[in-house]
């Protein structure tokens, strides 16, 4: 995989993931296999497979284009919280 995230960890994966979920821009066609995603996105890190976080991650950022300076500010803005 080509990404920045790569080396960021599974937390900013799944921060990426979150941004873009809130704001409305990620969804979710119907299937059978949206109750596997749940649980893991829901679940983690508590969950014992987490491939979901990640490949949500990737996807968010190949999709948006997020470039890692813009990462950089978007996580440090969501940790004053």
């Amino acid at each position: 995989i080509n990404s920045y995230l790569v080396s960021e960890g599974k937390e900013a994966r799944l921060q990426i993931m979150a941004n873009y979920m809130q704001s409305g821009k990620v969804k979710f066609l119907r299937g059978g296999w949206n109750q596997k995603i749940e649980t893991q996105l829901k679940g983690y890190p508590k969950v014992k497979h987490d491939e979901y976080v990640d490949l949500s991650g990737y996807s968010c950022e190949h999709y948006f284009r997020q470039s890692k300076a813009n990462f950089d500010r978007m996580y440090s803005l969501s940790n004053l919280t």
